[in-house]
């Protein structure tokens, strides 16, 4: 079997249902992620990824965050403050009291 096979610009290569043709893989069968049973060094597909990008706006939809500012045109993080995803709310605590406070608000 040749080491280096050059179809040209053209080309096209079937192996199984699998194809390549001008430089797009496709027919592959490992396109759904599991995050189980990963391979370090496989490609992942443009479908894993979208599924990946999905869950991490799902995350990010959800998620207690750090209260963020503006500044000077730069985004400051506010540590000592967090905001709930749903209800929307800040809760800070008192650095000298201690107490807990929580403010909702609605940025429509």
């Amino acid at each position: 079997m040749a080491n280096n096979l050059d179809l040209g610009a053209q080309g096209s290569i079937l192996v199984g249902s699998t194809s390549i043709v001008n430089g797009a893989v496709t027919g592959l069968s490992n396109t759904t992620w599991t995050g189980t049973n990963v391979q370090a060094d496989r490609a992942a597909t443009e479908g894993q990824l979208q599924q990946v990008s999905q869950a991490q706006i799902e995350t990010n939809n959800t998620a207690v965050k750090y209260a963020t500012s503006e500044q000077n045109g730069n985004t400051v993080v506010d540590y000592q403050n967090i905001v709930l995803a749903a209800p929307e709310a800040i809760v800070s605590k008192d650095a000298t009291t201690n107490k807990i406070h929580h403010r909702w608000y609605n940025h429509q």
